[in-house]
């Protein structure tokens, strides 16, 4: 049975970035751009917390760190959409493979939302703690995390894991190693963020979809076939049909 939704179609990954990833990251940036001359791109880019400490007098803007708290939307998006996925593809008959990645994917997601929201990792810097603490937590959780995703890298849609990790560490470079624009610093990390959901979401979509067999629900399409339709070994992301034998 051919899978409709497969992430390891270079269809589905040209689609994503196309369709999805360059709309929304383009348009979001270049709004920011096109009202710099009446709103800082500053205001639009940084954390609302660091805003608002510099802001001027008359504080505050509805629009202050707009862009960053999209980036935190979409942060919590994949988290949500991962704890759905785990909830699910845990009860499957056999067990799916991607459980584990759900829930490392719902974990690390969550960890990133809570530290960009909140500014932790630099409110242990200005505590004397030392940023390098809370890097420390998201080097720890990320290892179980990539461990998981390892076998999306097989496929070409693997290239929006890297991508969006590529982006991130970018900014996290510009930020501490090198002084540039906020749209130079900030603009990275946010298509990194929108890459990273759009991944989680595509793996989420295909798995659930090829998955829903094996969940219980397609059974009398696996009765037509005169088999039962059980997740794949071959790497865990599609289901096939296998005969009962008489």
């Amino acid at each position: 049975m051919t899978a409709l939704f497969s992430i390891r179609s270079p269809a589905l990954t040209t689609r994503a970035v196309l369709l999805v990833i360059v709309p929304i990251a383009a348009s979001v940036l270049i709004f920011v751009r096109l009202v710099r001359p009446w709103i800082p791109s500053k205001l639009l880019l940084r954390d609302p917390l660091a805003v608002a400490m510099s802001a001027p007098k008359k504080c505050c803007a509805f629009y202050y760190g707009a862009v960053s708290l999209l980036g935190s939307l979409m942060w919590a998006a994949s988290a949500a959409v991962c704890l759905l996925a785990w909830l699910i593809v845990r009860k499957a008959e056999p067990p799916s493979q991607r459980a584990f990645f759900f829930l490392m994917g719902f974990t690390f997601s969550l960890a990133l939302c809570i530290d960009d929201t909140f500014m932790l990792h630099d409110t242990l810097q200005a505590k004397g703690i030392g940023e390098r603490w809370g890097f420390a937590v998201l080097l720890l959780i990320s290892i179980p995390y990539f461990y998981s995703a390892r076998d999306y890298l097989y496929y070409r849609s693997g290239l929006m894991l890297v991508a969006a990790v590529a982006l991130l560490a970018a900014s996290v470079v510009l930020d501490d190693f090198m002084h540039v624009s906020y749209m130079a610093e900030d603009g990275p990390k946010f298509v990194g963020i929108v890459t990273w959901t759009v991944f989680h979401f595509s793996a989420v979509i295909e798995e659930l979809h090829n998955g829903m067999p094996a969940l219980g629900y397609g059974r009398q399409l696996s009765e037509a076939f005169g088999g039962e339709v059980r997740w794949s070994e071959y790497h865990g992301v599609r289901p096939i049909l296998q005969k009962e034998e008489a």
